[in-house]
């Protein structure tokens, strides 16, 4: 009978299995709403994310932040918009030329704007009234800035350039980077430029004198953004595998110039013949870039070191916060990351657009974010979000299961977190699941769903009154797959045969139903 019964519990002895969901990859794979995810794997409120502007359109490229608290974006069809310091939008200027790629205003409130590709610069006043300032000789401006002399300069592409701008319109070389594109430049408060340039990855200190020094030659192919910190700190990123060819602007393809050919016989005849390849950066086409994207912090005392990658995204913009600390704005999810440490990140954001492609900063420690795909304004920060969720992926069991406890670990911070569950038999959390039900400690943490194939949980975090935030770090579920028996099985020696049936069929039934309940209990 001993015999019997043993083998019986080891023919429906069944495994408890838990879901453990701790790493950042592991809550990567769910939907995160208002809520911020670090590196290593912690969950908390993120900074306040509002749209402010909806342009109506396809892409905005660039923007600047005005003394008045204003902010001026760029973008598709020679546009220039203005988002005033009340949070209300507007076409400023429609100019000539392209595409506006580049924005910069003066200490007096200047605003100047260059268009791609007939690299024409524009002086626009509070008006909207736009009169033309200056034309490089190059195809795209890709970055404009002010140095600390009040000089406007000018990165250009196709050839790499920087141009240095009078106040009276004219324009001269004033460095050449011998490289396809200058793609991103800035100031460094001391008289110098920091440029970033396309297709050698390099980042570049050029003189007031135009004399310029390699600081770091990236493994990336282009240098997307730099910024410089008050201590003369750089940080620059860096986007697309060195070996690899950049997308073309579909809306700025090469023009067929006519040419004069001579011809054996007859009349001589107009032969089209295009330019040499125009090759636009990466970052400005829709996709994303081959290869991922890399951050490198520059010393003061010139050592280079990466202080964050990512092999999935492309980073199109750089911006410092109120506290120092780099933030990058990535395509295509529209994300925006802060770099914590050289080895500790936090995802800040999840923007409905595809591409965050400038950042620019706003009064009070905010910073406005505009996108691409669609062309929309958002401010982030100062503050934090009242309350975040975060739904998890499923779990497949891969049959009918029971479901046991829900367990978590984390800091309320004097706020709350709560968890809830609800399960399906549809490989999709859709319709026809059952509805969100909570998870209290009261019960036993006790997951209330019903047994069934798949399985998923939500946790809401909600701020303290004081604003803290609580820390959520790990979320587990227990579960049990259903017992099913075999169809066929050895009869014990005590066991008889009779009428086509096992004498103790109804035992064996039982001792199931017992062994499902022990386990039950013990999940």
């Amino acid at each position: 009978m001993m015999a019997a019964g043993l083998a019986a519990a080891a023919a429906y002895a069944v495994e408890t299995k838990t879901w453990t969901q701790s790493e950042a990859a592991e809550f990567e794979k769910g939907s995160l709403k208002g809520l911020a995810l670090s590196s290593d794997g912690r969950l908390s409120l993120a900074p306040s994310w509002k749209e402010l502007f909806d342009a109506a359109s396809p892409h905005l490229w660039c923007a600047a932040s005005g003394p008045a608290g204003e902010l001026y974006a760029g973008g598709a069809d020679g546009k220039v918009y203005l988002l005033d310091a009340k949070g209300k939008g507007k076409v400023l200027a429609t100019l000539e030329g392209g595409a506006v790629h580049a924005l910069a205003v003066s200490r007096k409130g200047e605003l100047f704007a260059a268009v791609s590709p007939e690299a024409k610069v524009y002086r626009i006043d509070p008006t909207g009234k736009a009169s033309h300032f200056a034309t490089l000789k190059a195809r795209y401006v890709w970055a404009l800035v002010f140095a600390s002399d009040g000089s406007l300069y000018a990165a250009t592409g196709d050839p790499g350039q920087i141009h240095k701008i009078g106040a009276d319109g004219k324009a001269q070389i004033f460095f050449d980077a011998e490289e396809a594109h200058v793609r991103a430049l800035a100031s460094d408060g001391k008289g110098n430029l920091i440029a970033g340039t396309e297709p050698g990855g390099v980042v570049l200190r050029v003189s007031p004198q135009g004399e310029g020094f390699v600081l770091h030659q990236t493994a990336r192919r282009e240098v997307t953004a730099v910024v410089v910190a008050a201590d003369g700190t750089v940080y620059a990123s860096a986007s697309g595998n060195r070996g690899a060819a950049p997308a073309v602007i579909p809306s700025m393809p090469s023009a067929p110039v006519p040419v004069p050919t001579a011809q054996p016989a007859g009349p001589q005849v107009q032969v089209a013949v295009t330019q040499r390849p125009v090759t636009p950066p990466p970052t400005v086409a829709p996709g994303a870039t081959p290869g991922g994207a890399d951050v490198y912090r520059i010393s003061t005392d010139g050592e280079p070191r990466r202080i964050w990658q990512n092999a999935q995204v492309t980073v199109y913009a750089l911006a410092l916060d109120k506290d120092g600390k780099v933030l990058a704005g990535t395509g295509n999810q529209g994300r925006i990351y802060r770099i914590d440490s050289d080895f500790r990140s936090t995802r800040l954001t999840d923007a409905e657009p595809q591409q965050i492609t400038a950042l620019a900063s706003a009064p009070g420690g905010a910073l406005m974010a505009v996108t691409a795909n669609p062309a929309k304004i958002f401010q982030l920060g100062p503050g934090t979000e009242k309350s975040g969720l975060i739904e998890s992926d499923l779990l497949d069991a891969g049959m009918f299961t029971y479901w046991g406890r829900l367990r978590h670990e984390g800091d309320a911070n004097g706020g709350s977190i709560t968890l809830e569950t609800r399960s399906g038999n549809l490989d999709r959390a859709e319709k026809n699941w059952s509805s969100w039900t909570p998870v209290e400690a009261a019960k036993g943490d006790r997951i209330s769903a019903p047994p069934a194939r798949f399985l998923a949980w939500r946790a809401t975090l909600s701020a303290a009154a004081d604003g803290r935030s609580p820390v959520l770090r790990l979320v587990e579920a227990a579960y049990q797959a259903k017992n099913l028996s075999s169809s066929f099985r050895a009869a014990p020696p005590d066991v008889s045969f009779r009428g086509g049936s096992w004498g103790f069929r109804r035992g064996n039934h039982d001792l199931r139903q017992r062994l499902d309940r022990r386990a039950l209990a013990r999940l």
